[in-house]
């Protein structure tokens, strides 16, 4: 099967000039039809990333993986592409655009064969130290596939000096520098790390024997699974089938956690919750506080601009009894406009996205 990509413009020739370090990752173990319900979880998450997707699936010792640019739901839609993901454990990976890595090497899940055995990743986040890792790693004889930070992670764990691959795993992990939520997925377990500042979100869920991990809990209730916490801030939850998950907390704690505010106010559903909070909620209280802060008490109606401010616009609308209506209109064919590489991009998709209810 073809990987599908068409890129019309040349990245390399044009300044960027966009936040890059978003995406979202789901994994889940014990699960009769894992891949399918990957699939599922991803395309509830798409609006974490536009790019590219791909899927992951441990099967007798092997991993099976199939990813390519696009959409969830156009590179999942043929059904026979679930006959080479077999397995009751999966992870999943939406990938959100970079510049200089819009390519198709750097589409994930990665995959690996380490002592042994195979090890899939999906990451999001940011290793800030990339460049100095991959060139020590490089000088030692180590190859990269890709230009990403992601399988930099995967070569510290190839190249550890422990013994097991948990300590391999955290062995790595203590020589980055950055922000990762990660699902690891091996032939017998799956393995969940928040980097020690909890920057990114992670959350995991059950049903009966079915465990998942997820970026956002709204990929949880596509599956009618139970939301159960937020994977803690430097901890590492290990899944194991027929047993209750393991959690460790082997990194040094740092002074302070810093979960990104970017989530509450933009990025994530209004219906999930990240970092143990719903973002509505959340959403909400920053309507009544800015009302507190800047009251406009002369206007006569409050519009959100669809569909991140819509909550954050009845906050405020309550605090200062203001109506508020949908003076503007969101082209829903139209995806996610600051994902895009370029501010004069933006701006067309912009003009293309809303229409305004002109009475």
């Amino acid at each position: 099967m073809k990987n599908r990509y068409i890129y019309t413009v040349d990245f390399d020739k044009i300044k960027n000039d966009k936040f890059h370090d978003e995406c979202g990752v789901f994994g889940i173990i014990n699960s009769q039809y894992a891949a399918n319900s990957v699939r599922y979880a991803l395309y509830s998450m798409q609006h974490r990333g536009q790019e590219s997707a791909g899927i992951a699936s441990a099967h007798l010792g092997r991993i099976n993986l199939y990813k390519s640019s696009g959409l969830v739901n156009d590179i999942f839609s043929d059904r026979i592409i679930f006959d080479y993901l077999p397995g009751d454990t999966a992870i999943g990976h939406n990938r959100y655009v970079t510049f200089g890595g819009s390519k198709i090497e750097n589409i994930q899940p990665f995959v690996e064969y380490i002592d042994d055995q195979w090890i899939a990743i999906a990451h999001n986040g940011h290793i800030i130290n990339t460049p100095e890792l991959r060139c020590a790693l490089e000088i030692t004889g180590v190859h990269f596939e890709s230009s990403g930070d992601t399988e930099v992670i995967l070569k510290l764990i190839a190249n550890s000096p422990e013994h097991n691959i948990i300590d391999k795993i955290t062995d790595a992990l203590k020589k980055t520098i950055g922000a990762y939520s990660l699902v690891f997925l091996l032939k017998d377990m799956m393995i969940a790390v928040r980097d020690p500042h909890g920057f990114r979100p992670l959350s995991f869920a059950r049903k009966g024997d079915e465990w998942s991990v997820a970026s956002e809990s709204c990929a949880f209730d596509v599956l009618k699974m139970e939301y159960i916490r937020p994977i803690e801030a430097g901890e590492m939850m290990i899944f194991r089938k027929g047993e209750k998950p393991l959690s460790l907390f082997p990194f040094d704690e740092p002074e302070q956690t810093s979960a990104c505010v970017f989530e509450f106010i933009y990025f994530a559903r209004p219906d999930s919750f990240v970092f143990g909070k719903q973002v509505d909620i959340i959403r909400r209280r920053l309507g009544e506080h800015l009302a507190l802060e800047h009251p406009v008490n002369n206007a006569d109606v409050v519009i959100p601009i669809p569909d991140s401010s819509n909550t954050a616009a009845v906050g405020y609308a309550d605090r200062l009894s203001l109506r508020c209506e949908p003076g503007i209109l969101r082209n829903h064919y139209i995806g996610r406009t600051f994902i895009e590489p370029l501010q004069v991009i933006r701006e067309f998709a912009v003009r293309m996205k809303y229409s305004v209810v002109r009475n």
